[in-house]
């Protein structure tokens, strides 16, 4: 699969719900080892260019552990790209681990959220910047960071622009309107686009509706 049309795979390993999991592989040294010969067969079978971890919360206590993972796979994969998903939340965590990876994907919540009283931006440019900054004050050279922004909004009733209070549940609330969402929604002319400068996000007001989210 790799390679056609000028196209790298890399897998990607764990997500949402798989840290228990994670924990139980990295924690014993002989599972670890035939996780990273699975790994390795994945990695030969789809001719991928790499992987990338991404274990979730993780905490300080699994911190050797992790870094035992990450220095298996970096073993077992010596040419190939052995990447994470790493969260500023987390950073003390990772340890050593940064240190050995080929890149690290810097991954970036929202910042919008039902707690939050009056709307504001679901990400701005500031909080991509100290996620990235958080990480390089870890020693990693930004040369090897991707940061992610998540090009998805979330409506809010009632509110009317930015710092505008809201009434309740709107569908951003209940979960994440796709950036195809978004843009069919922007087809009709109920709502008014704009771009704020002084967060460097997009807000959509419509008609007793706001909309937050990161534009291209």
């Amino acid at each position: 699969l790799s390679g056609k049309n000028n196209v790298s795979l890399i897998a990607v390993i764990g997500g949402t719900e798989t840290e228990e999991a994670l924990v139980s592989i990295a924690a014993d040294e002989s599972v670890r080892s035939t996780f990273t010969q699975n790994v390795a067969e994945l990695v030969s079978k789809y001719n991928l260019a790499g992987v990338e971890i991404d274990w979730q919360n993780l905490t300080e206590e699994n911190t050797a552990n992790y870094a035992a993972l990450i220095s298996a796979l970096k073993e077992t994969l010596a040419d190939t790209i052995v990447s994470a998903s790493v969260y500023s939340s987390y950073a003390d965590f990772y340890g050593e681990a940064l240190s050995q990876l080929d890149q690290i994907v810097v991954m970036i919540g929202d910042q919008m959220t039902e707690e939050s009283e009056n709307v504001q931006p679901n990400l701005k440019l500031d909080d991509v910047t100290a996620a990235v900054e958080v990480f390089a004050s870890k020693g990693v050279d930004k040369s090897k960071m991707i940061p992610v922004v998540s090009l998805t909004g979330k409506s809010f009733m009632g509110a009317n622009g930015l710092g505008t209070a809201h009434q309740g549940v709107g569908s951003g609330n209940e979960g994440l309107l796709s950036y195809a969402e978004l843009m069919k929604k922007f087809d009709s002319p109920d709502y008014t686009v704009s771009f704020d400068e002084a967060t460097s996000s997009e807000v959509a007001v419509g008609n007793g509706e706001t909309i937050v989210f990161s534009g291209i």
